[in-house]
């Protein structure tokens, strides 16, 4: 006979699936049962509430238009908020930051950027940009229909763009955005500084 030896894996691999054993799967079974709702409907009713959030705050003005900072400052504080909540939601109970420079206080002298350009592929890199920094985006301009998600960009004055014909950025789509804050530039277009 052959002796056979398992194979070892690695402490982590993300593109190799374990086996599963029963007790692993009982626990996927019965967490997925009780966690999935209750983060699920915890998912929707943050964003319903950031929705009212951001509706309240343009109240009475064009957000075509720069907003004053304290309503700026206002609108960002509580997006800010249901973004770190939404971030729970999600799986992300605690996010470890790194810094370059660990002193806080020449880290604080240091000249804050205008422009963040990341390469983003869910809704959870947006989350926490809006959560540490509170900035708007570049968007393509088809994300405007998109339940919660659209209004609200609109609402935090995300500079959308057109992608026109084979999928060249043509240029912002006619929002009047002429604000100077910050802005990060995903994967949906390109950004300059206001």
């Amino acid at each position: 006979m052959v002796d056979r030896k398992e194979p070892q894996w690695p402490p982590f691999n993300p593109f190799v699936r374990h086996p599963t054993t029963i007790l692993g799967k009982a626990k996927m079974l019965l967490f997925g049962v009780i966690l999935v709702p209750i983060r699920l409907t915890g998912a929707v009713c943050t964003l319903t509430c950031c929705l009212v959030w951001a509706n309240l705050c343009s109240l009475g003005c064009d957000t075509s238009r720069p907003y004053s900072p304290g309503r700026r400052r206002l609108l960002l504080g509580g997006c800010r908020v249901f973004s770190r909540i939404l971030l729970f939601f999600y799986g992300f109970v605690w996010i470890r930051e790194k810094y370059e420079i660990t002193d806080p206080q020449k880290r604080a002298k240091q000249p804050y950027p205008s422009v963040v350009v990341c390469n983003h592929l869910g809704f959870a890199e947006l989350l926490y940009l809006v959560f540490s920094d509170g900035c708007c985006f570049v968007s393509k301009d088809t994300n405007r229909a998109l339940p919660f998600i659209g209004k609200i960009s609109e609402v935090l004055q995300s500079i959308f763009v057109d992608r026109g014909e084979g999928g060249r950025p043509e240029g912002a789509a006619n929002n009047g955005n002429t604000s100077t804050h910050s802005t990060s530039s995903g994967t949906e277009g390109r950004s300059t500084t206001d």
